[in-house]
């Protein structure tokens, strides 16, 4: 376990910084950074100490996409569809209620 202190805790009002797109919400769970894996080379790009630290559940106040489509075309690097393809498979993935974010990417409210 981190021996880094959480700069937020469960039922904190937070809004995003970059990760993702412009958001609020609360957040509803922490864990140890070295108890999660995502696969994002933006996360590595934006926070490359993220897995020094926690990471975030956050509930936010609207559903919405997971990924900013720049974020989508990053994640989809090897993948070989045209950009008309990408953009129609990323308007067509569902919206969610609940991400994953680490903690640097979060500002209190």
């Amino acid at each position: 376990m981190s021996n880094i202190k959480n700069k937020f805790n469960v039922n904190d009002r937070v809004t995003t910084k970059c990760l993702g797109l412009p958001t609020t919400g609360t957040v509803v769970g922490v864990v140890d950074a070295n108890l999660c894996q995502p696969n994002s080379p933006t996360w590595n790009e934006n926070y490359p100490l993220w897995q020094d630290g926690y990471v975030n559940y956050v509930e936010f106040d609207e559903p919405q996409k997971q990924f900013s489509f720049e974020e989508f075309l990053d994640l989809s690097q090897d993948v070989e569809f045209s950009q008309s393809t990408l953009k129609e498979i990323y308007l067509n993935s569902p919206e969610v209620k609940i991400c994953l974010y680490p903690e640097d990417d979060l500002e209190m409210l």
